[in-house]
């Protein structure tokens, strides 16, 4: 029998984290394949989340994957954790270093590629991904995009827009 209640509950892992392992003025946790354990459980719970959320047959993300990838666990704006002593991630982003591909042969040369941005329903469209949209690239540059839904990609194609037009601005 399939348990409904927790098919439908989300659980946001608290974590207890020193702001020496944060980035981007601690509003992201960088997690990579030798990142604590508990760092990479909640990464992979958020890629649970979305596979789930887009009907996928598996999660897009491994806690011992072999591709390299930079994760970044999103860290709650607001601090509520904080008042239990710990932070709170309302979500997760997977960057992955690739280069696409079409019936085996690479489309283009190697880069940095968004994979999949996840937060929690609650949260969404509030600024938060706007705000780190910037970070991420000045950390990886002009980087691609594999964003699962429409939602996100009319996102990232207005991010780049945006980020065009500041450039000719003094």
């Amino acid at each position: 029998m399939i348990d409904i209640y927790n098919h439908y509950t989300i659980e946001c892992p608290s974590l207890d984290v020193d702001q020496n392992q944060t980035v981007n003025e601690g509003k992201l946790i960088e997690v990579t394949s030798s990142s604590r354990i508990e760092y990479r459980e909640a990464v992979a719970r958020f890629a649970g989340y979305i596979a789930a959320e887009f009907e996928y047959g598996f999660p897009p993300f491994k806690v011992d994957g072999a591709v390299p990838y930079r994760a970044f666990l999103i860290l709650d704006p607001w601090n509520q954790g904080m008042l239990l002593g710990k932070n709170i991630p309302i979500g997760a982003c997977l960057f992955r270093w690739t280069a696409p591909e079409k019936n085996g042969f690479p489309t283009e040369s190697e880069r940095w590629w968004c994979i999949w941005v996840w937060l929690h329903p609650f949260v969404r469209r509030r600024g938060i991904l706007s705000s780190l949209w910037p970070y991420f690239h000045q950390r990886f540059g002009e980087f691609g995009d594999h964003l699962p839904n429409e939602a996100m990609q009319a996102f990232h194609r207005q991010a780049k827009r945006k980020q065009r037009g500041s450039r000719g601005r003094t």
